[in-house]
């Protein structure tokens, strides 16, 4: 999710980064849905970003695999793993909420959706 959020990308063009991606600097997307093909700056003045610091983080959690976003026992996370991952997320955040007594908040987060990332992301992102 944290990638999905800090690359405003798809979850399926998520789904298929690889650390090959991470080139010079960049990390390089090709979207599925547009076919476009962009570079996404992984430093700022030099030093790494918040994105460059998570996709450090997931080449150093990857052991030895091909693709950024794996389970773990190494396999690929697929589109129904990762839908799955999210509800229980979401219905712990809800449940957190509830217990706080935010009926409210806990309301939002339930109508809160994978997709929304994005426009948040596009809105959020400072340090691209």
């Amino acid at each position: 999710m944290d990638l999905a959020y800090l690359t405003g990308q798809r979850p399926a063009d998520v789904l298929s980064m690889r650390e090959a991606d991470a080139v010079n600097e960049f990390l390089q997307v090709s979207q599925g849905k547009t076919f476009k093909k962009l570079r996404i700056r992984l430093t700022a003045a030099g030093v790494l970003n918040d994105l460059g610091a998570q996709v450090e983080r997931l080449i150093a959690q990857r052991r030895a695999r091909a693709y950024l976003i794996i389970t773990e026992d190494g396999r690929q996370v697929t589109k129904p793993m990762l839908w799955l991952r999210f509800d229980d997320a979401r219905d712990w955040a809800i449940a957190i909420a509830k217990e706080q007594g935010d009926g409210l908040l806990a309301a939002s987060i339930r109508q809160f959706q994978f997709r929304d990332i994005r426009p948040k992301a596009a809105s959020e992102i400072l340090d691209l």
